[in-house]
């Protein structure tokens, strides 16, 4: 394993979209959102990336759901779907996905979508630069692995994958976009 990434990952058709940024952002109900519309969950809040700096690697933990987001439809329908465990931390509640892949299992990443929720705005997606999304990925909280020492993986995969800002206002703008990117030729 190459780095952690603070992200979300879903997959479909054998390929993965990687959701990363700041906590508060989206990543999770953005998650949900696609995992109701079909996908399978890779990871949330953590996403182990491989040595060879293009696939991620599967570890479908629990689902951690906070307060502001349990009375969304897309939450409400994952809730209604999963087996919930009990609240690890006070407020957030946990449920596990119905649809997981199994740990480990390697997915070559699509795209890796930073989103943002901004009440009211409507959809808009800014490609980044490879140097700008190393910038925002570090400040995300990405780990490197202390074995690997180099910083050459997720360099790779920034130059190899597309990685775009989202801004949204609502989950009916932002799920299509993103199974838009995850479906796209590479």
């Amino acid at each position: 394993m190459a780095a952690i990434l603070h992200a979300s990952a879903v997959a479909r058709d054998g390929r993965c979209l990687v959701l990363t940024g700041d906590s508060g952002r989206g990543k999770t109900t953005s998650a949900i959102g696609l995992l109701n519309a079909g996908c399978i969950q890779v990871s949330d809040d953590h996403l182990a990336l491989d040595r060879n700096g293009c696939d991620a690697l599967a570890f479908p933990a629990a689902i951690g759901i906070k307060p502001g987001s349990v009375d969304l439809p897309e939450v409400k329908a994952l809730l209604a779907a999963s087996h919930e465990t009990a609240p690890v931390r006070e407020g957030v509640r946990y449920a596990h996905a119905p649809n997981r892949a199994a740990p480990g299992t390697r997915f070559p990443i699509a795209a890796i979508v930073m989103p943002h929720f901004v009440p009211g705005a409507e959809l808009e997606l800014e490609r980044l630069s490879p140097e700008a999304a190393l910038v925002e990925i570090i400040s995300a909280g990405a780990r490197l692995s202390p074995g690997i020492n180099s910083i050459r993986p997720v360099a790779h995969l920034l130059n190899e994958v597309p990685v775009y800002v989202m801004r949204y206002g609502k989950s009916a703008q932002s799920v299509p976009a993103c199974l838009s990117l995850l479906e796209s030729p590479c």
